[in-house]
């Protein structure tokens, strides 16, 4: 498994924006969708974000560097930058 990255979400991103289906959740996007699920172990609702490039910041955040966003104990420099 491969810990999402903004590297990642560019490449899944770009492939969607290719599609016929962008933004849906049909066809070649659906199979991008479970591909990225399956690769990075995230969630439906969290990989067709990734695909149409919502939220991705928060999700690098998770994944990445392991703190969820806004909670009030995380600093930027402990963070990489996500707070």
């Amino acid at each position: 498994m491969l810990v999402l990255d903004e590297r990642i979400v560019k490449v899944f991103h770009r492939s969607a924006k290719k599609t016929k289906e962008y933004p849906h959740d049909y066809g070649e996007m659906r199979r991008l969708r479970m591909e990225l699920q399956h690769l990075c172990g995230i969630t439906e609702l969290e990989a067709l974000n990734v695909l149409t490039y919502r939220n991705t910041a928060d999700y690098i955040c998770r994944y990445h560097y392991g703190v969820i966003p806004g909670r009030a104990e995380i600093t930027a420099s402990s963070s990489g930058g996500c707070n």
